[in-house]
């Protein structure tokens, strides 16, 4: 969008950035201007680029809109201001920061196996037992590093054929993927989505089931032979304040049964 006569053309960047992410809360200008304080005049005027907010404006509307810290920085950047998250102005020192925090809490899951992985379910670090688990279901996987969780669960070739209870919990890890999309403010998550859909992997059943009628839903792993009983948890850094702690988040899956916690103590004793 081009910047209006005698409008900077941060304004225009930023309103087209705000429009952006209200579509996508599906969020009407009004309801917004209530949740932020501001008149809907106002901020019809912000997202034209006719008026250029102040610092506080921009806060206050990421916060109406319930935005990730990153998109709140892309936002302020977008408005000519500086970015809040250390990690956009600390560089490698926050990146250190962020890579022993991650390593803290993957040592302390142990011996159950766990992984951090970011919006779009892409591994960035996993623990010794997650890593002897995965060699033994996905042995053609050259590393953890290229390994996509969520693409992994869909693909027939992929973990797939090794989830006993597939088809129960299919459903409910679709809609999760897809309000990680939703809540994300990179495109990375909705591409995972949309290959997954381009190449036929996901089942029309599974796209149209609602809610998962239990709270809890475990996850049956045949494994050498044996089945493995997992509940999983996901867990996150308590309010981070930087973009990349945001964006990090754990998959730890502790055993449903004796035989699971036994099968896990040996594969920690490798």
């Amino acid at each position: 969008m081009a910047a209006l006569p005698g409008t900077p053309a941060g304004a225009a960047a930023f309103g087209a950035a705000l429009r952006s992410w209200r579509l996508r809360k599906r969020c009407s200008q009004l309801e917004l201007a209530l949740a932020a304080g501001v008149s809907q005049r106002h901020l019809s005027y912000l997202e034209t680029g006719r008026a250029r907010p102040g610092p506080a404006t921009v806060l206050r509307l990421a916060e109406a809109l319930d935005l990730p810290l990153g998109a709140v920085d892309e936002l302020l950047l977008a408005a000519g201001y500086a970015p809040r998250s250390p990690s956009r102005r600390a560089g490698a020192a926050s990146a250190a920061f962020v890579s022993e925090a991650v390593e803290l809490v993957l040592r302390g899951a142990e011996p159950n196996p766990a992984a951090a992985v970011d919006p779009a379910w892409n591994v960035l670090a996993a623990n010794g037992p997650f890593a002897a688990l995965a060699r033994r279901l996905l042995p053609r996987q050259p590393g953890l590093g290229p390994l996509n969780l969520l693409r992994a669960f869909f693909d027939p070739a992929g973990l797939r054929p090794h989830i006993v209870n597939w088809t129960e919990i299919a459903a409910a890890n679709w809609q999760r993927a897809r309000a990680d999309a939703a809540a994300a403010f990179e495109t990375g998550p909705g591409d995972v989505l949309a290959e997954i859909e381009r190449c036929g992997w996901l089942p029309p059943a599974v796209a149209a089931a609602g809610p998962p009628v239990v709270p809890v839903l475990p996850v049956v792993l045949r494994v050498e032979g044996r089945e493995l009983s997992f509940v999983t948890v996901v867990s996150t850094f308590g309010t981070p304040q930087d973009a990349l702690l945001e964006r990090v988040r754990f998959e730890t899956f502790y055993p449903a049964n004796r035989a699971t916690a036994a099968a896990l103590a040996g594969l920690g004793a490798e």
